[in-house]
């Protein structure tokens, strides 16, 4: 009987232990959160934005040039084939009297082509995509120009596209536009405060609400006609925006 009645208290002991210890958890939650939100509800904050946009224009635009072998006459049986590498020669200077260098050029695809027709398919002849790089639209009319003269466009050439322009320099202007818009919400955020009578604090928060640099692709090229910008295209624009939140002191 004694020892059935020690081992009851021992249990009656064990279950005080832990409705005690889950009462000092319990308390000890409700008063950090307590404190938690007595510092959200004394803390006050400002928020703005900033943002910073550069309009740049274009300094290197692609140009891809597709060019084919032909023969003579009409139903390719006879004459003989005007080869690829004739016709490369021929592009390759009209290309340098644009003043494009050698270094701004590469090349793309090589394609085996045979012409349908009524009843079969006529010859095969070898296409060949190259990539030229210029730098305003002065000099695109002069390379088009230089072609013509050449007679390229007649039987040649059988694709002449822009297919992208950029900015060299367009990551140093994102990284630039990062620091105006914060400055810009800075300066915001202060002017109105000095309005109050009240100090600006340290920064709470930073929020990125957008981010543009992406290269614009050629195919949607646009050319400006009133000569706000030299390149002639659509400027490309580097465009930055985050939200600030500020200590009020």
């Amino acid at each position: 009987m004694i020892g059935n009645g020690l081992s009851n208290k021992k249990k009656a002991m064990k279950t005080l232990d832990r409705i005690l210890l889950t009462g000092i958890i319990f308390t000890i939650i409700f008063f950090a959160g307590t404190l938690v939100l007595m510092s959200q509800e004394n803390s006050r904050t400002i928020q703005v934005s900033g943002s910073a946009e550069y309009n740049l224009a274009p300094d290197e635009i692609v140009i891809s040039i597709s060019f084919q072998e032909y023969y003579l006459d009409e139903e390719d049986t006879k004459s003989e084939k005007i080869r690829l590498e004739e016709l490369q020669v021929k592009l390759e200077k009209a290309i340098s009297n644009a003043a494009v260098k050698s270094t701004e050029i590469s090349t793309g695809s090589v394609q085996i082509i045979r012409p349908n027709r009524h009843n079969g398919y006529k010859r095969s002849r070898l296409n060949k995509t190259i990539y030229v790089c210029i730098k305003n639209t002065d000099q695109y009319i002069t390379l088009t120009r230089e072609l013509e003269k050449l007679n390229l466009f007649d039987q040649t050439i059988t694709a002449f596209n822009i297919s992208e322009y950029r900015h060299t320099e367009k990551e140093k202007y994102l990284t630039d536009s990062r620091s105006k818009a914060y400055d810009l919400a800075l300066e915001k955020a202060s002017l109105i405060l000095s309005k109050s009578g009240e100090k600006l604090g340290k920064v709470i928060t930073i929020s990125e609400l957008k981010a543009n640099s992406a290269n614009r692709n050629g195919g949607f090229y646009e050319v400006v006609n009133t000569g706000s910008f030299q390149s002639g295209f659509k400027p490309i624009v580097v465009f930055y925006e985050i939200e600030v939140e500020f200590e009020i002191l």
